[in-house]
């Protein structure tokens, strides 16, 4: 346990700006003995969820998987597997939301560091191909009181020319904090940037739809890939700092186990 333990410390040291790109855990039950791999991963997406102009940014990843239900990730984050069921995913974990810089079209506005941000997940496979996803998380925002609530479900379509293929659908609520720190502006920040004072409510921040694929090249070397599309929900449709109502991003790397 303690081995493990300062295993897990290491990677959250090592935590860069990529962390936790995904929302919910996908790891499935612990291994039967320690499972280590390192991705280089190419995500491209909007400068910040709201533009139209677009960057494409390299990150490395390890995972850590432990047969006592630990795990640690810079994607997925640090965390415990309750779980021992196949069919179930039940934890808690900390990871990172990525940073926001207030530049171009919403300078003025605050930059937002990158967070840490703690919280619960739940998963269920329903059959061989469907599983259902939920994902509580709290601590972003300017004030660390942001919460969010993610729920999805994620469809295994079977293999077509050698590469695994999945579909995911999922939807995000937050709540009024999380949503005024990322798309509200404030009085003062009014001010500072001449945009017009939006203070929104708790509601739905996303909607998205996407397709991803998972291909074995060796008995350690794999590819994988992600595409999604994303729809802003209601909640900030009139925020200012919106230049789009959805968005794409793509997602492309390799991994190695160990």
């Amino acid at each position: 346990m303690l081995r493990s333990l300062l295993a897990l410390a290491a990677l959250t040291a090592a935590l860069p700006a990529a962390a936790q790109i995904v929302p919910f855990y996908t790891f499935g039950e612990p291994p039967k003995q320690t499972a280590l791999s390192a991705s280089a991963v190419i995500i491209g997406g909007p400068r910040y969820d709201g533009s139209d102009r677009y960057r494409v940014f390299a990150a490395p990843s390890i995972d850590a998987r432990f047969a006592n239900g630990w795990f640690g990730s810079i994607v997925q984050g640090v965390g415990y597997n309750f779980s021992r069921d196949p069919d179930w995913d039940l934890g808690l974990r900390v990871g990172g939301l990525l940073p926001r810089k207030a530049e171009d079209e919403i300078a003025g506005l605050d930059d937002i560091p990158l967070r840490a941000v703690a919280g619960a997940f739940a998963n269920l496979r329903v059959g061989p191909q469907l599983q259902l996803r939920s994902a509580l998380r709290y601590g972003s925002g300017l004030s660390r009181d942001g919460l969010t609530l993610d729920l999805g479900a994620n469809y295994h379509l079977g293999e077509w020319l050698g590469v695994f293929w999945n579909t995911e659908a999922s939807l995000q609520w937050a709540n009024r904090e999380h949503l005024q720190s990322y798309f509200g502006v404030n009085a003062a920040q009014s001010v500072q940037t001449g945009l017009p004072v939006f203070e929104p409510s708790s509601g739905w921040r996303e909607y998205r739809l996407g397709i991803g694929g998972f291909r074995p090249i060796t008995r350690q070397w794999s590819a994988f890939g992600s595409f999604s599309a994303i729809r802003f929900g209601s909640a900030i449709d009139d925020s200012p700092i919106m230049r789009s109502k959805g968005a794409t991003q793509l997602l492309l790397g390799l991994t190695y186990r160990f």
